[in-house]
């Protein structure tokens, strides 16, 4: 996952490298609202998945436009999930402070 807004020299990267950080990424999802077609969101993050080194797919994500909640939207906005702000977080801590 990488932070979008920045420019390329400064943008952060996020790597779940675990079969647990996996899952931790999908248990986000357990009680989202899915949503339908979503017009023109922020778009902060990027969530991409690779298979070695070739991206086989990717998310966005707009933390700005709900005060508790992200939203997790597919590339052609045709869905997304809504995500307790306080769980992204956490999730970004944990694989950010992983020892």
């Amino acid at each position: 996952m990488e932070n979008s807004k920045q420019d390329s020299s400064s943008t952060k990267l996020f790597e779940a490298k675990t079969q647990e950080e996996l899952q931790g990424f999908k248990d986000l999802f357990k009680n989202a609202k899915l949503t339908h077609y979503c017009c023109c969101p922020e778009e902060n993050y990027t969530v991409s998945f690779y298979y070695f080194k070739n991206n086989f797919d990717y998310y966005l994500v707009d933390t700005i436009e709900f005060k508790s909640k992200v939203r997790i939207f597919e590339k052609s906005y045709q869905y997304s999930y809504l995500v307790d702000k306080e769980l992204w977080k956490n999730y970004l801590n944990k694989i950010e402070n992983r020892k």
